[in-house]
């Protein structure tokens, strides 16, 4: 494969599972009137899909490094794209929130796959420079998705947002058949149930790993309450909601810019520190103008920002937590991921207990977030090699 087609692949990989995080966000005022549920009870949907993407990574990783890059991944594919067509025709909220559970699972297998062929392809300083523009084009999938997702619901049905989802898995799925060749290495580690706890007792994996995580957890946080928050801040319909939504993934994209402009003259866990030192600041900003009577320009603004913290920090964590293992990179990535999607939906469902309907909540749950990524890039300075 060539170095392009390589970059392209695993950007097309990668967006995946943002896609399906955001297609229908700004459903689920819409979604939550049609099952006539609560506001946690509808966010269940979107904490099921990262839970059971927490649980895939863990699975799919190592069955990678065990089998292989590509079978592992047309399987995931090809299941994800059956249970999506399944869930455009759920009736209930509770089978709505079994399929994404699957969903999740299912789909994880492209999110950590796209990260462990960065590892086999790509050096250290490479791999950084990539992941930085991963970063910037995966930012157009979640800034797309809910334009996408808003135009269907007016449009069509939100059930059509599912629909686009098993399309985009069957394009992924073609890829991987026609053009895609193994990349696993030869010295690739058999999986041993030993390596998980090896690594979470690893001070160069665990210590990016927890800024990973909390990055994630910020940006979740945000996710999983913008959309009932700006339909009540505004009245506007699903379609302007979507418009809204695509105005913090700038503050993702814009972030991962900066990342690969300054990634040549900054270490790894210095980006890390500067990323997380955003996000902290927006969210502190983002609860003190709200309780000083803010209105919706400053709640986009300190989403922005928080965003744009998230977008310099969170590929050189990823990036950081992988690179010390080489023999085992699909564990790590597995590893590391299943914890970054278990702490966002974990800021998710917190978010949706403590929403009021203003955003004060959300930015003391976005600050805490991001004061611990800061503090975990602060300890291990000195211990991540970079």
């Amino acid at each position: 494969m060539s170095r392009q087609f390589t970059i392209a692949l695993v950007i097309l990989l990668a967006a995946l599972n943002p896609l399906a995080n955001n297609i229908y966000l700004p459903a689920l005022a819409v979604m939550r009137q049609e099952f006539a549920v609560s506001a946690g009870e509808i966010q269940l949907t979107l904490s099921a899909f990262l839970g059971g993407a927490a649980v895939g990574q863990l699975f799919f990783g190592p069955l990678s490094d065990r089998l292989g890059r590509r079978p592992v991944l047309f399987l995931g594919l090809g299941l994800f794209v059956l249970v999506s067509a399944a869930a455009v025709f759920a009736e209930s909220i509770s089978s709505l929130v079994l399929y994404r559970l699957v969903q999740g699972v299912t789909g994880a297998a492209s999110t950590v796959i796209a990260r462990a062929i960065v590892r086999d392809c790509f050096p250290l300083q490479e791999a950084r420079r990539v992941i930085t523009l991963f970063g910037m084009a995966i930012g157009i999938s979640p800034m797309a998705a809910p334009l996408i997702g808003g135009y269907l619901t007016t449009w069509v049905s939100w059930r059509a947002t599912l629909a686009v989802l098993a399309g985009y898995g069957s394009m992924l799925m073609m890829l991987v058949f026609l053009r895609y060749g193994e990349t696993r290495p030869a010295t690739a580690a058999a999986f041993r149930l030993r390596a998980y706890p090896q690594l979470l007792r690893d001070r160069r994996f665990i210590v990016p790993a927890l800024s990973l995580c909390s990055f994630h957890g910020a940006l979740f946080a945000w996710v999983a309450t913008a959309g009932l928050l700006l339909p009540a801040m505004t009245g506007l319909p699903a379609s302007a909601v979507g418009w809204m939504l695509t105005l913090t993934v700038l503050g993702y994209i814009g972030g991962s810019f900066a990342a690969g402009r300054i990634a040549a003259r900054m270490s790894g866990n210095a980006m890390i520190v500067l990323g997380a030192s955003c996000t902290a600041g927006a969210g502190l900003a983002l609860a003190t103008t709200s309780w000083a009577g803010g209105g919706i320009g400053t709640v986009l603004g300190g989403a922005m920002l928080s965003a744009f913290g998230a977008g310099i920090g969170m590929g050189q964590a990823m990036v950081a937590a992988i690179d010390p293992f080489p023999e085992k990179a699909g564990t790590a990535s597995a590893l590391a991921g299943g914890m970054q999607f278990a702490t966002a939906g974990f800021g998710g469902l917190l978010a949706g207990w403590v929403y009021d309907g203003t955003a004060l909540p959300l930015g003391m749950v976005i600050a805490a977030f991001g004061s611990a990524s800061l503090l975990a890039a602060l300890y291990g300075r000195s211990g991540i090699r970079t």
